[in-house]
């Protein structure tokens, strides 16, 4: 009963002052070259204990963070990032490469400035690994040695009780749903499209929604996309990147409750 309600408070919020508006013939996914808007060059290096994973990340003016993480040696890498800080937090999304045994999307919340959070893990956007603990540690440490992050074998498995929007202009329809409280996972879907099914990972407070799609790996989509949504107005704007160090953007949107 507990999840229900929850999840139907997160619906009630999205869609209270949404307006409709009509949806663009393309995907948000799609791969068009452009200059970079922001190209920032991550110099910060922290390990992301107990794995042994290198989070190299660039903190943008405007709140951005993006970078890439690291492990030589394994397929899963190396894994664009994108994310966004606060005065006391910052939420990292973390890309995957598709690989056997490997994990597509992660989402890592720290508490700044101890450097102590939580990770969570999906393949799918439905199905959860996590809550994980975890801390930042910089790279000058002593590096440990166990596993990356990317290839932790558990999760939960969760039945999907989700509410469908318009990624508006584009044609995503983005199925949401809230697996814990503040947190939101789903799924992009464009059908026909190479680049998806794009899994969500994302979390929400009073004033924003911010989640990010991990696109399917091919030369004519993005890797990965993030959307950074005021509430209740339910608009905003949209970053993405194929590497996690350009970024293009920022492209405004809206969440369109889907007809029907």
């Amino acid at each position: 009963m507990k999840k229900i309600v929850l999840v139907a408070s997160f619906v009630v919020l999205l869609i209270a002052t949404v307006s409709v508006t009509t949806a663009s013939s393309a995907p948000s996914a799609l791969y068009a070259p452009k200059t970079p808007t922001v190209k920032g060059i991550p110099t910060q290096c922290f390990i992301l204990s107990p794995y042994i994973d290198k989070l190299w990340l660039s903190f943008n003016p405007d709140g951005t963070i993006n970078g890439y993480d690291e492990v030589e040696g394994v397929p899963c890498y190396p894994a664009p990032i994108l994310g966004l800080a606060s005065k006391t937090k910052w939420i990292l999304f973390t890309d995957f490469k598709t690989a056997e045994g490997c994990y597509e999307l992660g989402m890592i919340i720290i508490n700044y400035p101890n450097l102590d959070g939580t990770a969570y893990l999906t393949s799918n956007g439905w199905d959860v690994y996590g809550p994980i603990s975890v801390q930042l540690v910089p790279c000058t440490a002593e590096l440990q040695t166990g596993k990356p992050i990317a290839s932790a074998k558990e999760q939960k498995q969760i039945t999907p009780t989700y509410r469908c929007f318009t990624l508006a202009p584009y044609i995503d329809e983005l199925h949401l749903d809230s697996f814990a409280k503040g947190m939101i996972n789903g799924e992009d879907v464009v059908e026909g499209s190479v680049c998806y099914p794009a899994p969500i990972f994302g979390g929400y407070s009073n004033k924003k929604i911010v989640f990010v799609m991990d696109y399917k790996t091919n030369p004519s989509c993005y890797e990965l996309g993030m959307a950074i949504i005021d509430r209740p107005a339910l608009t905003g704007i949209l970053w993405r990147t194929t590497d996690g160090i350009d970024m293009i953007g920022p492209t405004d949107v809206s969440l369109v409750p889907c007809p029907g």
